[in-house]
C-alpha cells in the first residue's frame, strides 16, 4: 500500500521505537477519463481499504498483472478443426 507523506508517495513507511523507515517508490502519472476517476472516488469513499484513487488504481493494476498470461495466439490443431466441423455438422449448420 502506498503512503503519502508531505505530498510524496512511499511504498512503505514503518515507525518502530521512534525510528522511521521509509522506502521510496518512483511514481509516474497517467490520465484517466473523468467518469472513471469519479467512479473510483465514489468507490473508495465507501471503502476503508483505499485512501486515494492512486492507491486503488495501483492495487487493481497489480492484481491484473499477477494473473497468468492467456495464450490468445493459440492455433487449432487439425484434430480440433475436425472436431468442430463434426459438431457443427451434427447440429445441422454444415
Amino acid at each position: 500500500m502506498l503512503t503519502n507523506v508531505f505530498g510524496i508517495w512511499f511504498s512503505e513507511v514503518i515507525v518502530n521505537n521512534n525510528l522511521i523507515s521509509i522506502n521510496y517508490k518512483k511514481m509516474n502519472s497517467i490520465k484517466l477519463d473523468e467518469k472513471i476517476f469519479q467512479q473510483i472516488q465514489k468507490k473508495i469513499k465507501s471503502s476503508s481499504e483505499f485512501s486515494s484513487v492512486e492507491g486503488f488504481v495501483n492495487f487493481v493494476l497489480e492484481e491484473v498483472l499477477k494473473q497468468p498470461k492467456q495464450d490468445t495466439d493459440k492455433k487449432f490443431s487439425k484434430d480440433d478443426d475436425e472436431s468442430v466441423k463434426e459438431r457443427l455438422k451434427s447440429l445441422g449448420y454444415l
